[in-house]
């Protein structure tokens, strides 16, 4: 029986690209695109998908509840984040959050087949610098400080920051979330405090300096 790919990034490019790597590695393989989270969720419930390859900055889709909401619709699905967000910083919180695997859009031919198929035949995929970075974690979790201030963050904590990074207000934001506007505004005041900025601005810097690009 053939397997079911579901591939969601806003550029259509891509998922061609993906699409001839995924039709090499498993040429009768079903594959179905969504260019936005409410085609990502349709098509989820409509149709039954082994994995879901999926970048996590496009229409409607940036943060991790995106894991909770495809396992809610299909529970025993497998979800490869594929994002150009940096690896070391975002691929342990998504995987902590339940993705099987997470895979930068630097990543080569090669690296896809293997995340691809490491996802579908053991569960879970991590590169190596993924690996490194959790052994480091972990050897120096008695630490006080880390090497990267936004490690400092929570998961939620990290959502609110990236909208906030989109110039959006705590209304949009809590709409978004589905968190009280209060609520909102306390995450606000802990990035604030966590990363020792006072202004978007120079929460901006601080993101630029530690995470690379913004988009």
């Amino acid at each position: 029986m053939p397997l079911n790919f579901l591939i969601a990034d806003d550029h259509a490019v891509v998922r061609h690209g993906v699409s001839l790597i995924l039709r090499e590695v498993l040429p009768a393989a079903v594959i179905f695109q969504a260019y936005d989270y409410d085609t990502l969720i349709s098509t989820l419930k409509k149709d039954p998908v082994d994995l879901v390859i999926c970048d996590i900055n496009m229409p409607g889709c940036d943060g991790f509840h995106v894991i909770d909401d495809l396992r809610s619709i299909q529970p025993g699905v497998k979800i490869l984040i594929f994002s150009a967000y940096r690896e070391d910083l975002y691929a342990p919180r998504y995987l902590q959050a339940g993705a099987n695997g997470y895979l930068h859009k630097d990543g080569d031919n090669e690296q896809i087949r293997k995340a691809v198929l490491t996802v579908l035949q053991e569960g879970r995929y991590m590169s190596d610098a993924v690996k490194e970075k959790l052994l480091h974690k972990a050897l120096s979790a008695h630490k006080q400080r880390s090497d990267n201030p936004l490690d400092l963050l929570s998961q939620r904590e990290m959502e609110v920051a990236r909208l906030l990074l989109k110039g959006m207000g705590l209304l949009e934001i809590s709409n978004i979330l589905k968190l009280h506007i209060a609520t909102v505004s306390t995450y606000k005041k802990r990035i604030y405090e966590k990363l020792q900025v006072s202004s978007l601005p120079e929460l901006i810097a601080v993101f630029r300096n530690h995470a690379g690009a913004l988009d």
